[in-house]
């Protein structure tokens, strides 16, 4: 998820390429040895991660649906993704997109029916493919018919399900909402009720047994409709401190951000009732969003006996070139200490994109380098990501190396968050156009532009207008034109998946330990071991040359974005963008 508290306005294989019988030593960052967690399916899967809205539209409203995704079945399949996440598809009034759900048993009318969900968990399973489903159960809409109820009878039962507060002097504290604003929202009989998110989001009570049966009930349905588990929505907020007094400091604006009181203490009764009363029945795959934990509960979360398969960790994704705090070496730090602290006792699933992010050439690679290096920058991030320790995702477009939409109006926008982030900035001061120009690099609605298909009006996406704005640079960046190109970067993208799949590296990615390994400015270096098996991931994250030391005498390039590579002796010349992994002989 992107936070936008206090915006302001800047915000293969060859023959051995070095004498075997030398060893080059490193420096090395302290390493901790792998927690064994066993063998588990979710562990060797390839995640792709499906927006459904901007998938693909088989009915001509300009909107993506089910049938779409059923009609590029086997595109994911030629992929060699295995697991199929979905973001919302239950019916819902779409003011965040999905994520306000008003009946968690019923499929959202632009999507399709309950039948085209069920067709296409068998056609999946037919192509040996797993669905999971997107569980949002920190909140719900304010048209399900619970908080209906609860607004007109507020002595029912599911009044219980929600928070209500009666004040008689305005918001009853100072806490702001995700979206922007307070996170109360007032009823109109002297009540306000509480969300996290959007007012239209109204956060469920976590504390009212009836309620956490029902969210139970409802998951169950769906794991027994054959799903093969969740990617649970922002469930370090569920646990809150109800005693709701202000906290400070405040932003410039007056209000704490609620960010600061995620996984509060108490969280874990609900977090384990949750596994042993839904995911424990099931072999089934969760995976937490979960901002807030930190390195020395990551084992509760997602160890051996955690409450979830793996979690993401957001440390580095938050990370922004345009962000004051942005730094190559930075995001390295975080990203290797995720890395080292999931090893002790935990599993991750690893990202570089979401619904909630820009698009990662944009996010982390300067416009003039995407310029000049073309698809070197994007095959690099891919490698440096996609050969870490855990599970890999892919969401749609990443693939084909989709870039930020070229933004220039408010107007361009959809998302709610962009739009009253705006807002909120341009009232506490910031300017128009400075609050404008964050939100093109930072705003959602970068990731959710329809997926470029072809060259066809509409990026093959849809025979009408979208919802939102095709990228215009849809008609040399597509699906079909990459297909057609061998060194396209979905191809690249397939032989990473590759590289995780075969026999004789599968273990090595999968199951092995992650020794990261110091190294110039810009570079990032690191190595995976595996019993006897040895690579060395190599990728320079600059626009110019660098050399270092090999780790070991390299036996064999597993991939490489730049073909062969380029040595010195025992030194490895690494020109701007270059991934590169090598192992110590052929496997």
């Amino acid at each position: 998820m992107i936070h936008y508290a206090g915006m302001t306005d800047a915000q293969g294989c060859f023959d051995s390429v070095v004498d075997n019988d030398q060893y080059y030593p490193v420096k090395k960052i302290s390493n901790e040895s792998s927690y064994q967690m066993g063998n588990n399916w979710w562990m060797e899967a390839i995640v792709y991660q499906i927006y459904p809205m901007s998938f693909y539209d088989s009915d001509g409203n300009g909107i993506g649906d089910l049938r779409g995704i059923l009609q590029k079945l086997d595109y994911l399949k030629n992929l060699g993704v295995t697991v199929l996440w979905l973001c919302p598809i239950y019916q819902s009034p779409l003011a965040d997109n999905g994520y306000d759900i008003s009946d968690y048993y019923q499929i959202a009318q632009q999507f399709g029916t309950l039948e085209d969900m069920c067709e296409l968990i068998a056609q999946a399973d037919h192509r040996g493919m797993k669905i999971i489903l997107d569980l949002i159960t920190n909140y719900c809409s304010d048209e399900h018919v619970w908080f209906q109820r609860a607004l007109k009878e507020p002595e029912c039962k599911e009044a219980g399900y929600f928070y209500f507060r009666e004040s008689t002097n305005g918001a009853p504290n100072n806490w702001r909402s995700i979206f922007g604003g307070s996170v109360w929202e007032a009823v109109g009989d002297g009540r306000y009720y509480y969300h996290t998110f959007g007012k239209k989001q109204p956060d469920l009570n976590w504390e009212n047994l009836e309620l956490r049966s029902e969210i139970y009930k409802m998951a169950n349905w769906w794991l027994k409709k054959g799903i093969a588990g969740f990617r649970v929505d922002a469930i370090t907020f569920i646990k809150k401190d109800t005693m709701f007094q202000n906290h400070y400091p405040t932003l410039d604006n007056g209000l704490y951000p609620i960010e600061r009181l995620t996984n509060y203490p108490g969280i874990d009764v609900f977090l384990t009732e949750f596994k042993n009363e839904v995911f424990k029945e099931f072999d089934c795959m969760t995976v937490a969003e979960a901002p807030g934990v930190p390195n020395e509960q990551i084992a509760d979360y997602c160890g051996q006996d955690g409450y979830f398969s793996m979690i993401f960790e957001f440390s580095y994704a938050d990370m922004n070139r345009y962000y004051p705090e942005w730094s190559v070496d930075e995001f390295k730090r975080r990203i290797f200490e995720s890395q080292l602290s999931s090893q002790k006792g935990g599993w991750l699933g690893i990202f570089l994109e979401n619904h909630d992010q820009p698009r990662s050439p944009s996010k982390y690679i300067k416009p003039e380098d995407l310029e000049a290096f073309g698809d070197y920058p994007k095959t690099m991030l891919a490698t440096l990501y996609f050969l870490l320790r855990g599970t890999p995702f892919i969401f749609q477009g990443q693939e084909i190396g989709m870039e930020n939409y070229p933004f220039s109006r408010l107007d361009d926008f959809r998302d709610i968050m962009a739009i009253q982030c705006h807002q909120e900035s341009v009232e506490n001061g910031g300017s128009v156009s400075g609050a404008l120009e964050t939100l093109k690099h930072t705003a959602r609605d970068n990731g959710r532009t329809p997926m470029q298909w072809d060259g066809s009006p509409n990026a093959g996406f849809s025979t009408i207008t979208p919802w939102i704005s095709v990228n215009p640079d849809y008609l040399h960046r597509n699906v079909r034109a990459q297909e057609l190109n061998e060194e396209s970067v979905q191809n690249f993208y397939k032989k990473l998946i590759a590289l995780r799949k075969n026999d004789g590296t599968k273990d090595l990615f999968v199951y092995g330990d992650i020794q990261p390994i110091e190294s110039d400015d810009g570079m990032f270096v690191y190595l995976r071991t595996y019993a006897e098996k040895r690579v060395v991931v190599v990728c320079n994250f600059s626009d110019h040359e660098h050399m270092i030391d090999l780790p070991f005498a390299a036996g064999g390039i597993l991939i490489s974005n730049y073909g062969l590579p380029k040595l010195d002796g025992a030194k490895l010349i690494c020109p701007p963008y270059l991934a590169i992994a090598l192992a110590d002989k052929v496997y």
